[in-house]
């Protein structure tokens, strides 16, 4: 009933209940709910689990507050429940319908190992505790020492001293139940707190096979060699195959660390549902109210509050075909290259628009040139030995550095991806328009420009179709050698336009005297050498290089 009442809460609120279950983190339990989804056993027929806690963990139970039945229910719930849900985990199935007797035959009043007097001695105490240990038989049941180490000492829990013999006892000690699941597979589940070793064997049979389980989780407390092993066995012959898993360190078998870091560090979206604990708590409350009810077969939804266990579970979707999954794999192959396309494009489009932007901040950067230099405009490629003494050069008014990390304003964002870049020294990618050229190389090689020999801006008489700057790769289909002096074009002119490489999607970036700046094709650009755009005079716009 109180599950339910979580369920409903759950629904009615925007929260959801977070719930793990320690068995399932256990590396066997993992590598058993991986054999099962394998499908090797076939179609599962029958479950049997033994469920045995020794005589030193099983007693503790009895001297705590889960021994009255009006405060845990029964054992059936607080100790079953992570077997319950291993069994419904590994099988996929939900159970139905629960028939179950138990009894209580170690512990309370009627118990055959009671003393027969205060001073006898209570075998729960001397299986464990010899005298001359730190406990003596005058002092307490090992339940004092063991829930001491937990903060508060357990003789302050429970003030008043507990016996496990006490007429307060009421709940069961042992169970055998028969479980139903709605996917045909039947389960005998017992349970006994009173027993010589600790730990679980199942076996489950299938359409296909055979699985044996051996779990002992505390081998040391075991009067026999204790192992885990898991066995499959094939129905139809074939030598029985054990299977393996890697141990881990922690409480639980390994499993209490792992569950804390998926419940509290992850987002968790493959954590048990409210719900699915509602099922493990339902399966020990019908075995406790079966075996009450002398046997009788009990279906999980008639529990108080067993109508919220009815809300239908998430459909299982059925399993890909090979063709479904092929078409699905080809048509994701065929969404990722679109993407990668139009993801291609873009940064294009990107590092085009960038070429633009960095053609016009070197017009400007020349325009500043000019204001303080006479108004004479200057190129790039102005040096010291082509400069006014009295004044610097270009570059060097820039900033100019040997080092391609400080100077991409001088190179096409594009080009410095580029093979062109490989010997990592892609220092300049522009190229002068031939009108900069032809006025400030003299004719004779060697010789000093005096004032800088820049034209006077004002002078040029069509400057918005005058080249000042331009994107100057040649498109040799090589990769150049590394160095300061890689194949680049000095200077753009109407002999190589032809063989400059259009960088941006078939287009070259280029930037005028006037200061505007935009994408031609190559065909636009070919053009005689006297043409207005190489610095001549010629103004037809279609006249092209023979």
């Amino acid at each position: 009933a109180e599950s339910a009442r979580v369920l409903a809460a759950e629904r009615a609120s925007r929260g959801r209940v977070r719930v793990a279950f320690n068995y399932r983190y256990n590396p066997l339990h993992a590598r058993l709910k991986a054999f099962f989804d394998e499908g090797r056993l076939g179609r599962v027929v029958q479950v049997d689990f033994q469920y045995t806690l020794d005589t030193l963990h099983g007693a503790s139970y009895f001297y705590r507050w889960n021994r009255e039945r009006r405060f845990s229910g029964s054992l059936a719930v607080h100790k079953c429940c992570h077997s319950f849900d291993l069994v419904r985990w590994m099988l996929g199935q939900e159970p139905q319908v629960v028939t179950a007797l138990g009894g209580l035959d170690y512990y309370g009043p009627k118990s055959p190992h009671r003393p027969a007097s205060p001073e006898a001695a209570c075998p729960y105490f001397t299986r464990w505790f010899a005298n001359g240990d730190e406990a003596s038989l005058a002092d307490d049941h090992p339940i004092y020492h063991l829930q001491g180490d937990k903060g508060l000492p357990f003789p302050h829990q429970y003030p008043e001293r507990l016996s496990l013999y006490d007429a307060a006892i009421d709940v069961e000690d042992n169970y055998s139940a028969l479980i139903a699941f709605d996917g045909g597979t039947r389960m005998t589940f017992s349970v006994n707190f009173s027993a010589p070793w600790e730990g679980y064997r199942m076996v489950a049979n299938g359409t296909h096979g055979r699985l044996e389980v051996e779990c002992y989780p505390s081998p040391g407390r075991c009067p026999f060699p204790a192992q885990s092993r898991a066995t499959f066995t094939p129905l139809f012959g074939g030598a029985p195959e054990p299977l393996e898993w890697e141990s881990a360190a922690g409480g639980h078998g390994g499993a209490d660390p792992e569950m804390l870091r998926h419940l509290f560090h992850s987002e968790a979206e493959d954590l048990p549902t409210a719900r699915d604990g509602a099922m493990a708590v339902a399966m020990g409350e019908a075995i406790w109210r079966s075996a009450l009810a002398g046997g009788q077969p009990l279906p999980l939804r008639s529990l108080p509050g067993g109508e919220e266990l009815e809300m239908p579970r998430p459909n299982r979707q059925r399993a890909f075909s090979l063709l479904e999954a092929l078409f699905a794999v080809a048509l994701l192959a065929v969404l990722a290259l679109l993407l990668a396309s139009v993801v291609q494009n873009a940064r294009q489009q990107a590092r085009a628009t960038g070429c633009l932007a960095q053609l016009r901040s070197l017009w400007g950067a020349a325009m500043e040139y000019a204001q303080d230099h006479n108004g004479r405009f200057s190129s790039i490629n102005v040096e010291k030995s082509q400069r006014d003494p009295k004044s610097p050069g270009f570059r060097e008014y820039l900033g100019y550095t040997a080092n391609v990390f400080e100077n991409t304003l001088y190179s096409c964002p594009e080009a410095q991806r580029s093979k062109y870049a490989a010997g990592g020294n892609m220092y300049r990618s522009y190229s002068v328009g031939r009108f900069m050229v032809s006025n400030w190389a003299p004719a004779d090689s060697g010789a000093t420009v005096v004032n800088g020999a820049m034209e006077v801006l004002r002078r040029v008489p069509y400057p918005h179709e005058a080249l000042y700057l331009a994107d100057g790769v040649p498109n040799t289909g090589s990769t150049p050698a590394s160095g300061e002096g890689i194949n680049y074009y000095t200077n753009l002119n109407a002999s190589n336009v032809a063989d400059a490489l259009p960088l941006h999607g078939g287009r070259l970036n280029a930037v005028y005297l006037d200061g505007h700046a935009s994408a031609h094709r190559i065909a636009e650009l070919q053009r005689p050498a006297g043409n207005v755009l190489w610095g001549g005079t010629d103004r037809n716009p279609t006249a092209t290089t023979p």
